[in-house]
Protein backbone atom coordinates (compact mmCIF):
# COMPACT_ATOMS: atom_id res chain seq x y z
CA UNK A 1 0.00 0.00 0.00
CA UNK A 2 1.23 2.86 -0.88
CA UNK A 3 2.08 6.34 1.78
CA UNK A 4 -0.83 8.16 0.60
CA UNK A 5 -3.23 5.38 0.63
CA UNK A 6 -1.81 4.54 4.39
CA UNK A 7 -2.39 8.22 5.23
CA UNK A 8 -6.14 8.08 3.67
CA UNK A 9 -7.24 4.17 4.80
CA UNK A 10 -9.45 3.98 7.42
CA UNK A 11 -9.84 0.95 10.19
CA UNK A 12 -13.15 -0.03 10.58
CA UNK A 13 -15.20 -1.33 13.88
CA UNK A 14 -15.70 -5.48 13.95
CA UNK A 15 -18.84 -5.94 11.82
CA UNK A 16 -20.71 -9.53 10.42
CA UNK A 17 -19.56 -10.73 6.87
CA UNK A 18 -21.10 -13.73 6.88
CA UNK A 19 -23.25 -16.37 8.48
CA UNK A 20 -23.07 -20.21 8.70
CA UNK A 21 -26.25 -21.76 5.99
CA UNK A 22 -26.44 -21.89 2.63
CA UNK A 23 -23.94 -20.29 0.22
CA UNK A 24 -24.89 -18.89 -3.27
CA UNK A 25 -24.67 -22.16 -5.08
CA UNK A 26 -26.31 -24.30 -2.95
CA UNK A 27 -23.45 -25.34 -0.97
CA UNK A 28 -23.74 -24.72 2.68
CA UNK A 29 -21.16 -22.76 4.73
CA UNK A 30 -20.31 -24.80 7.64
CA UNK A 31 -19.79 -23.26 10.92
CA UNK A 32 -16.78 -24.95 11.06
CA UNK A 33 -15.24 -23.12 8.59
CA UNK A 34 -16.10 -20.02 10.01
CA UNK A 35 -14.51 -21.22 13.41
CA UNK A 36 -11.53 -22.43 10.47
CA UNK A 37 -11.31 -18.43 9.20
CA UNK A 38 -11.33 -16.71 12.19
CA UNK A 39 -8.82 -19.32 13.91
CA UNK A 40 -6.14 -18.87 11.12
CA UNK A 41 -6.31 -16.04 9.24
CA UNK A 42 -3.07 -13.82 9.17
CA UNK A 43 -2.31 -11.00 6.92
CA UNK A 44 1.08 -12.55 6.79
CA UNK A 45 0.32 -16.08 5.08
CA UNK A 46 -2.37 -14.76 2.99
CA UNK A 47 -3.69 -11.16 2.97
CA UNK A 48 -7.63 -11.17 1.70
CA UNK A 49 -8.43 -7.75 0.29
CA UNK A 50 -11.85 -6.31 -0.34
CA UNK A 51 -13.46 -6.48 -4.38
CA UNK A 52 -16.04 -5.02 -5.90
CA UNK A 53 -18.59 -7.61 -7.04
CA UNK A 54 -15.90 -10.17 -6.75
CA UNK A 55 -14.56 -8.88 -9.83
CA UNK A 56 -10.56 -8.45 -9.71
CA UNK A 57 -8.70 -6.17 -12.60
CA UNK A 58 -5.02 -5.65 -13.40
CA UNK A 59 -5.25 -1.94 -13.42
CA UNK A 60 -4.56 -0.14 -10.43
CA UNK A 61 -7.23 2.77 -11.38
CA UNK A 62 -9.35 0.40 -12.71
CA UNK A 63 -12.98 0.71 -11.15
CA UNK A 64 -12.65 -3.18 -9.90
CA UNK A 65 -9.49 -2.50 -7.64
CA UNK A 66 -9.25 -3.69 -4.20
CA UNK A 67 -10.74 -1.28 -2.10
CA UNK A 68 -9.45 -2.48 1.18
CA UNK A 69 -7.79 -5.28 3.38
CA UNK A 70 -9.21 -7.54 5.60
CA UNK A 71 -7.29 -6.74 8.96
CA UNK A 72 -8.92 -9.50 11.64
CA UNK A 73 -11.47 -12.03 11.41
CA UNK A 74 -13.35 -13.48 14.84
CA UNK A 75 -16.44 -15.70 15.44
CA UNK A 76 -19.77 -15.09 17.48
CA UNK A 77 -23.11 -16.43 18.02
CA UNK A 78 -26.15 -14.49 16.78
CA UNK A 79 -29.51 -15.03 16.61
CA UNK A 80 -31.70 -14.38 13.17
CA UNK A 81 -34.97 -14.99 12.94
CA UNK A 82 -34.44 -16.76 16.44
CA UNK A 83 -32.66 -19.34 15.77
CA UNK A 84 -29.39 -19.54 17.01
CA UNK A 85 -26.43 -19.36 14.24
CA UNK A 86 -22.61 -19.03 13.91
CA UNK A 87 -21.38 -15.31 12.31
CA UNK A 88 -18.23 -14.63 11.01
CA UNK A 89 -16.92 -10.90 11.72
CA UNK A 90 -14.16 -9.05 10.17
CA UNK A 91 -12.19 -5.90 10.98
CA UNK A 92 -11.21 -3.77 7.91
CA UNK A 93 -8.91 -0.93 6.76
CA UNK A 94 -10.84 0.75 3.93
CA UNK A 95 -9.20 2.52 1.06
CA UNK A 96 -10.60 6.26 -0.14
CA UNK A 97 -13.01 4.44 -2.79
CA UNK A 98 -14.10 2.33 -0.34
CA UNK A 99 -15.00 5.15 1.96
CA UNK A 100 -16.72 6.95 -1.09
CA UNK A 101 -19.36 4.51 -1.53
CA UNK A 102 -20.15 3.76 2.14
CA UNK A 103 -20.76 7.25 2.40
CA UNK A 104 -23.44 7.47 -0.53
CA UNK A 105 -25.24 4.13 0.83
CA UNK A 106 -24.22 1.90 -2.31
CA UNK A 107 -22.25 -1.70 -1.96
CA UNK A 108 -23.64 -2.31 1.32
CA UNK A 109 -23.93 -6.06 0.91
CA UNK A 110 -20.70 -8.83 1.80
CA UNK A 111 -19.56 -12.10 0.39
CA UNK A 112 -17.24 -13.58 1.71
CA UNK A 113 -14.83 -16.13 -0.75
CA UNK A 114 -14.52 -19.45 0.64
CA UNK A 115 -11.35 -21.24 -0.17
CA UNK A 116 -11.50 -25.02 1.55
CA UNK A 117 -8.82 -26.78 2.57
CA UNK A 118 -6.22 -23.74 2.02
CA UNK A 119 -2.89 -24.56 0.62
CA UNK A 120 -3.49 -28.32 1.88
CA UNK A 121 -3.63 -27.36 5.25
CA UNK A 122 -7.06 -29.28 5.58
CA UNK A 123 -8.23 -25.73 7.14
CA UNK A 124 -10.59 -23.09 5.11
CA UNK A 125 -9.23 -19.76 4.85
CA UNK A 126 -10.95 -16.61 3.53
CA UNK A 127 -9.60 -15.59 0.19
CA UNK A 128 -11.32 -12.30 -0.39
CA UNK A 129 -14.13 -10.17 0.69
CA UNK A 130 -17.28 -8.62 -2.12
CA UNK A 131 -19.05 -5.95 -1.71
CA UNK A 132 -22.05 -5.84 -3.99
CA UNK A 133 -25.48 -3.13 -3.67
CA UNK A 134 -28.02 -6.33 -4.10
CA UNK A 135 -27.77 -9.88 -2.40
CA UNK A 136 -29.57 -10.97 -5.95
CA UNK A 137 -26.47 -9.89 -7.78
CA UNK A 138 -24.21 -13.10 -7.45
CA UNK A 139 -26.89 -15.39 -8.38
CA UNK A 140 -26.11 -19.17 -9.83
CA UNK A 141 -25.94 -17.75 -13.09
CA UNK A 142 -23.08 -15.30 -12.65
CA UNK A 143 -21.26 -18.59 -11.34
CA UNK A 144 -21.81 -20.52 -14.09
CA UNK A 145 -20.75 -17.74 -16.08
CA UNK A 146 -17.57 -17.34 -14.84
CA UNK A 147 -16.27 -20.49 -16.01
CA UNK A 148 -15.93 -18.69 -19.31
CA UNK A 149 -15.44 -14.74 -17.67
CA UNK A 150 -11.55 -14.92 -15.73
CA UNK A 151 -12.78 -11.53 -14.17
CA UNK A 152 -15.34 -13.61 -11.27
CA UNK A 153 -13.01 -16.15 -10.52
CA UNK A 154 -10.40 -16.64 -7.42
CA UNK A 155 -7.82 -19.03 -6.83
CA UNK A 156 -7.46 -22.80 -9.33
CA UNK A 157 -9.89 -24.79 -6.82
CA UNK A 158 -13.12 -25.88 -8.20
CA UNK A 159 -13.78 -25.87 -4.38
CA UNK A 160 -14.09 -22.05 -3.59
CA UNK A 161 -17.07 -20.52 -3.58
CA UNK A 162 -19.16 -17.25 -2.27
CA UNK A 163 -21.17 -16.92 0.82
CA UNK A 164 -24.64 -15.32 0.25
CA UNK A 165 -24.38 -11.74 0.82
CA UNK A 166 -25.63 -10.28 4.02
CA UNK A 167 -26.07 -6.35 5.04
CA UNK A 168 -23.26 -5.06 6.27
CA UNK A 169 -22.89 -1.71 8.65
CA UNK A 170 -19.75 -0.61 8.44
CA UNK A 171 -18.44 2.02 11.10
CA UNK A 172 -15.02 3.68 11.69
CA UNK A 173 -12.78 4.52 14.18
CA UNK A 174 -12.38 7.77 14.75
CA UNK A 175 -8.32 8.74 15.06
CA UNK A 176 -7.19 11.02 17.98
CA UNK A 177 -5.04 13.89 16.74
CA UNK A 178 -2.07 14.85 19.06
CA UNK A 179 -2.09 18.59 19.32
CA UNK A 180 1.55 19.08 20.84
CA UNK A 181 3.21 22.39 18.94
CA UNK A 182 5.92 20.06 17.04
CA UNK A 183 3.26 18.41 15.38
CA UNK A 184 1.58 20.91 14.34
CA UNK A 185 5.15 22.52 13.14
CA UNK A 186 5.46 19.24 11.23
CA UNK A 187 1.80 19.40 9.79
CA UNK A 188 1.94 22.66 8.48
CA UNK A 189 4.68 20.76 5.89
CA UNK A 190 3.12 17.21 5.70
CA UNK A 191 1.24 18.48 2.42
CA UNK A 192 2.56 19.33 -0.99
CA UNK A 193 1.09 22.79 -1.94
CA UNK A 194 1.04 24.09 -5.04
CA UNK A 195 -0.04 27.77 -4.62
CA UNK A 196 2.93 29.83 -3.72
CA UNK A 197 1.09 32.19 -0.90
CA UNK A 198 0.05 29.52 0.73
CA UNK A 199 3.41 27.86 1.28
CA UNK A 200 4.42 31.12 2.30
CA UNK A 201 1.64 31.65 4.46
CA UNK A 202 2.72 28.65 6.18
CA UNK A 203 6.51 29.18 6.73
CA UNK A 204 5.37 32.49 8.34
CA UNK A 205 3.28 30.60 10.68
CA UNK A 206 6.10 27.93 11.27
CA UNK A 207 8.44 31.05 11.95
CA UNK A 208 5.88 32.48 14.48
CA UNK A 209 5.48 29.31 16.37
CA UNK A 210 9.21 28.72 16.71
CA UNK A 211 9.74 31.98 17.62
CA UNK A 212 6.95 31.96 20.17
CA UNK A 213 9.00 28.83 21.87
CA UNK A 214 12.47 30.48 21.71
CA UNK A 215 10.33 33.45 23.49
CA UNK A 216 8.64 30.79 26.60
CA UNK A 217 12.79 29.49 26.65
CA UNK A 218 13.89 32.66 27.39
CA UNK A 219 11.81 33.58 29.54
CA UNK A 220 12.64 30.43 31.16
CA UNK A 221 16.23 31.16 31.61
CA UNK A 222 15.74 34.90 33.03
CA UNK A 223 13.60 33.03 35.71
CA UNK A 224 16.60 30.93 36.48
CA UNK A 225 19.10 33.11 36.20
CA UNK A 226 17.39 35.32 38.69
CA UNK A 227 16.91 33.23 41.04
CA UNK A 228 20.33 32.22 40.80
CA UNK A 229 21.27 35.63 41.69
CA UNK A 230 18.61 36.42 44.41
CA UNK A 231 20.63 32.89 45.90
CA UNK A 232 24.25 34.87 45.40
CA UNK A 233 23.36 37.90 46.68
CA UNK A 234 21.56 36.24 49.98
CA UNK A 235 25.11 33.97 50.29
CA UNK A 236 27.19 37.28 49.82
CA UNK A 237 24.99 38.81 52.67
CA UNK A 238 25.24 35.84 55.23
CA UNK A 239 29.42 35.96 54.62
CA UNK A 240 29.80 40.05 55.42
CA UNK A 241 27.32 39.31 58.94
CA UNK A 242 29.39 36.04 59.49
CA UNK A 243 32.55 38.49 58.83
CA UNK A 244 31.20 40.86 61.08
CA UNK A 245 30.60 38.86 64.29
CA UNK A 246 33.73 36.78 63.59
CA UNK A 247 35.94 40.45 64.06
CA UNK A 248 34.08 41.18 66.64
CA UNK A 249 34.42 37.88 69.05
CA UNK A 250 37.88 38.18 68.01
CA UNK A 251 38.38 41.74 69.26
CA UNK A 252 36.54 41.50 72.50
CA UNK A 253 38.20 40.60 76.18
CA UNK A 254 37.68 36.57 77.02
CA UNK A 255 36.31 36.28 80.74
CA UNK A 256 38.57 35.49 83.39
CA UNK A 257 41.44 36.97 81.24
CA UNK A 258 44.30 38.68 83.51
CA UNK A 259 45.18 42.05 82.29
CA UNK A 260 49.43 42.07 82.30
CA UNK A 261 51.07 44.85 84.63
CA UNK A 262 54.78 46.27 84.39
CA UNK A 263 57.37 45.55 87.11
CA UNK A 264 59.62 48.08 85.98
CA UNK A 265 63.83 47.68 85.66
CA UNK A 266 64.66 45.70 88.68
CA UNK A 267 68.43 47.06 89.55
CA UNK A 268 66.31 50.32 90.82
CA UNK A 269 67.76 51.93 94.08
CA UNK A 270 65.02 52.33 96.54
CA UNK A 271 65.43 55.01 98.88
CA UNK A 272 64.45 54.50 102.27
Amino acid sequence: MSAENQATAKKSKWFRVAVAGASIDGRTIEPQWLTDMADTYSQNTYGARIWLEHLRSASPDSTFGAYGDVLALKTEEVEIAGEKKLALFAQIEALPQLLEVNKKGQKIYTSIEVKPNFAGTGKTYLGGLGITDSPASIGTEKLKFSSTFAGIKFGDSPDNLFSTPIEASIEFEETQANTGWFDKFKAMFSSNKEQTDSNFSNVQQAVQMVGERQVDVEKEFASLKTAHDDLAANFNSLKTDYDTVKQKLESTEQPGQQQQFSRGNSTDVVDC
